[in-house]
């Protein structure tokens, strides 16, 4: 079964398939912190500076899934308040 009779559509969707299983693996990390070093940062600089990233990353998913607004509205609602 084809993903769709467009093809524009079908590569669309596998390139978006291959970014979020590739992205996913993370294989960015090792050259941003090799870059880094290069900078002259030490590696707890290097993973206070990734861990303030994954917490600004993850807050506000955290604010949309668990907030009162989700229970008595609806997840699909909050999301589109809080973006």
């Amino acid at each position: 079964m084809a993903l769709s009779t467009n093809p524009a559509v079908t590569r669309a969707i596998r390139l978006t398939f291959g970014f979020q299983f590739f992205f996913g693996l993370l294989p960015w990390v090792p050259v941003f912190s090799a870059y880094q070093k290069q900078l002259g940062m030490s590696d707890a600089e290097i993973f206070g500076i990734q861990s303030i990233y994954y917490i600004a990353f993850c807050l506000p998913e955290i604010r949309r899934a668990w907030s009162p607004a989700a229970s008595t509205t609806g997840h699909h609602r909050s999301a589109a308040r809080a973006s």
